[in-house]
């Protein structure tokens, strides 16, 4: 919970004759020059002032999604991340949606899965890895890997 104190200073205006005219805007109404558009504030502002920017609940997952802080990356299949979470073995790619967010890289070479989550208003990168040893992980460049004889 963070306190905080503000003065808002709010300018305003009214259809035409709602208000009684100002002596000094009657007397130069329509001489002065037109106010361009891009210099007037926005009719709908992009974000509340008096919304929380952190909150306290994050939404709630009512599309199903893949909640990376729940679901276990079981395995990297070309460009794909496969991830187990309660609905099974479900598979997502780079710009897929995830519960709070969505991919952002998948690297088979290296076992690693990025996204970008937002977090009730905290925007976090978050890494996952796939825990394999070294031996089971694909081969870089042009060798060839060969079965072991006895």
């Amino acid at each position: 919970m963070v306190s905080f104190s503000m003065n808002l200073d709010a300018f305003f205006g009214g259809p035409e004759g709602a208000s009684a005219p100002d002596s000094m805007a009657a007397m130069v109404a329509g001489k002065l020059p037109p106010v361009p558009m891009d210099v007037l504030p926005t009719p709908h502002p992009v974000a509340n002032p008096f919304f929380p920017v952190v909150m306290e609940q994050l939404p709630p997952n009512t599309h199903g999604l893949i909640d990376l802080q729940k679901a276990s990356l079981v395995g990297i299949v070309g460009n794909k991340a496969v991830f187990h979470d309660e609905k099974g073995h479900r598979q997502v790619g780079v710009g897929d949606a995830v519960y709070l967010g969505h991919i952002t890289a998948v690297d088979a070479s290296t076992g690693k899965v990025s996204a970008v989550l937002n977090l009730g208003g905290i925007i976090d990168e978050v890494e996952l890895n796939l825990h394999t040893p070294e031996t089971y992980r694909q081969a870089l460049g042009p060798m060839r890997v060969k079965a072991a004889t006895e």
